[in-house]
């Protein structure tokens, strides 16, 4: 499954429940002929379209984007390919490549369709041992399926926290309570706690079709010098492949190309390495500008 993941799953940010989300923040969605997903905002004077990794765009859906484009008045549309093989026909319809990417331009897949003793093996020694170290602590992983508002509120204290101290940008805790709504069952919060009930850390999953999404996270100061981080990502595979979910996509890790922008990750891309899967490079952006910012075009 993973050798073909951009190919044989079609993104989280493709869903209808990504765009029952989005409304949160103005955006309205709109379906190409081929089932893709493409939203429209707005900031002033100011209409941008967005298109966040289709299953297929070839020529046909281009022509139909560049109608929406006019159709819609939009000063600027940005497309964010799925495969490399769609840049083409983007390049040839004056799209051009930018480094302002809206999603996560690399991520690590971990195939959940193989056996867990397979899975046990894909990981590093030094993540075993972490595991093998918070089991005999007899930490627990609790597994919160449709989280409650009380739930998510918990989750985002330990989140913003850690934000705060890392200096990481932190979606609003509104924006947590909307994904959790939308996507109902398909939501999940998972804790991690010692045995005397002390919370070491928290995720957010968010699941589409047949992979589930790591979303967000937090550790505490505790958490920070436990290996309980790793027994929670152990406990949530296991539980995602019981529920049928073939593929868990980590959804960010370092990326060469843009090094000044994901230095910050190095160390949770360090983590999430020692779950060994696959590695899968997006293609970066491109952009067009319309109207009155079509003068950008040339210099982009």
């Amino acid at each position: 499954m993973c050798d073909n993941y951009t190919m044989e799953l079609t993104d989280i940010r493709q869903s209808d429940e990504w765009s029952e989300y989005l409304k949160l923040y103005g955006w309205v969605s709109y379906k190409l002929s081929s089932g893709a997903v493409f939203r429209v905002g707005q900031a002033g004077p100011l209409r941008f379209g967005k298109l966040h990794r289709p299953a297929v765009l070839g020529t046909s859906e281009v022509a139909e984007l560049q109608e929406l484009a006019k159709k819609c008045k939009l000063t600027s549309l940005k497309i964010s390919p799925g495969l490399d093989s769609q840049t083409v026909f983007l390049e040839q319809a004056g799209f051009k490549a930018c480094v302002a990417v809206d999603l996560s331009p690399s991520t690590l897949v971990v195939d959940l369709e193989l056996g867990e003793d397979e899975l046990w093996r894909s990981f590093s020694k030094v993540c075993r041992w972490a595991i093998n170290k918070s089991q005999r602590a007899f930490d627990r992983v609790e597994i919160l399926q449709s989280p409650t508002r009380k739930h998510v509120e918990d989750y985002y204290r330990i989140v913003a926290s850690r934000g705060a101290k890392k200096g990481f940008y932190v979606q609003s805790l509104q924006d947590q309570l909307r994904k959790v709504e939308v996507f109902k069952d398909k939501a999940f919060i998972l804790n991690v706690y010692t045995k005397s009930g002390d919370i070491l850390g928290t995720k957010l999953f968010l699941g589409f079709r047949d992979a589930i999404w790591y979303m967000h996270g937090g550790i505490t100061d505790r958490g920070q010098k436990s290996t309980g981080g790793y027994l929670l990502i152990w406990e949530s595979i296991k539980r995602f492949k019981t529920l049928g979910y073939k593929v868990f996509d980590f959804e960010s890790v370092s990326d060469t190309r843009l090094k000044k922008l994901t230095k910050s990750w190095a160390g949770y891309t360090g983590f999430k390495l020692q779950f060994g899967g696959k590695l899968v490079v997006y293609p970066l952006p491109v952009v067009r500008y319309y109207g009155l910012l079509s003068i950008l075009n040339p210099l982009v």
